[in-house]
């Protein structure tokens, strides 16, 4: 049993980086994670790696545009790791 088993996260900008990362620790601890980013190919491939691991993941760019509250009910924690890069 893992620490958050019965959890359920939502993350946001979970397709790389520190949203991947976090994501990857929750589900290792056994949380639900529901993923959600702009690159939908990169989010598949996260939900299928952490499926493989023996956890629990959904997400897509519908999660990512929507509340997750509406995703999911009741999430237990979100988690915001969205980030907009610019150049000068």
């Amino acid at each position: 049993m893992g620490a958050l088993d019965g959890k359920v996260a939502a993350i946001t900008g979970a397709s790389s980086g520190i949203g991947e990362a976090t994501a990857l620790a929750l589900a290792g601890a056994g949380a639900a994670v529901a993923i959600g980013a702009r690159r939908e190919d990169r989010l598949s491939s996260l939900a299928e790696r952490i499926g493989g691991d023996g956890g629990r993941a959904r997400g897509g760019l519908a999660f990512h545009r929507r509340s997750f509250q509406n995703c999911l009910a009741p999430s237990s924690f979100c988690v915001n790791s969205t980030a907009t890069a610019r150049r000068a």
